[in-house]
């Protein structure tokens, strides 16, 4: 009778503890979150999260099974899955080889590993303030209205173009 009873769940190392051995929160395969993340731990994401991701001063990794389409700030921020939005991180974003970004990234050190799909900006200016990731939203609403606008006025100008078939 001097058994002790555990009152935590038994799950694998790697999914609740981060490289840095602290605990992190897993969002799994089979849940999706629409809205804002707010924490103070490190984060493994593995199911669907769309919307705002905000763990300063903690990591977050998106795993292989993690599909996120947000704008993500963290201390650092590893990419295993998919991720579509703008990343920030105030010591560095690594990009694994299985991963597929679409969206800027802001840190001062950022990885790109060999195999990794990536379409966007890098800025890896030393000085991260809130201004340059502002600035580089801001970049990016500008670039997606530009290509907005000049969709738009390629289907005006196809809609009045008449069409001659050859026989």
């Amino acid at each position: 009778m001097n058994e002790k009873l555990s009152t935590s769940p038994s799950y694998p190392a790697t999914s609740t503890q981060s490289s840095t051995g602290k605990p992190r929160a897993l969002i799994g395969s089979k849940l999706r979150i629409k809205g804002e993340l707010y924490g103070e731990e490190d984060i493994l994401i593995q199911g669907r999260v769309e919307g705002t991701i905000e763990v300063k001063d903690n990591n977050l990794t998106v795993g292989v099974d993690g599909r996120v389409k947000a704008d993500s700030q963290a201390a650092q921020i590893i990419v295993e899955g998919e991720v579509f939005g703008d990343l920030s991180g105030e010591e560095k974003v690594v990009v694994k080889a299985t991963s597929n970004v679409k969206g800027n990234i802001v840190a001062p050190r950022v990885s790109l590993e060999e195999g990794a799909k990536f379409k966007g900006m890098i800025d890896m200016s030393q000085a991260e303030s809130n201004d340059n990731r502002s600035a580089m939203s801001d970049k990016s609403k500008d670039a997606k209205s530009t290509k907005s606008k000049e969709g738009d006025i390629a289907k005006k100008t196809q809609a009045s173009t008449p069409t001659v078939n050859f026989q």
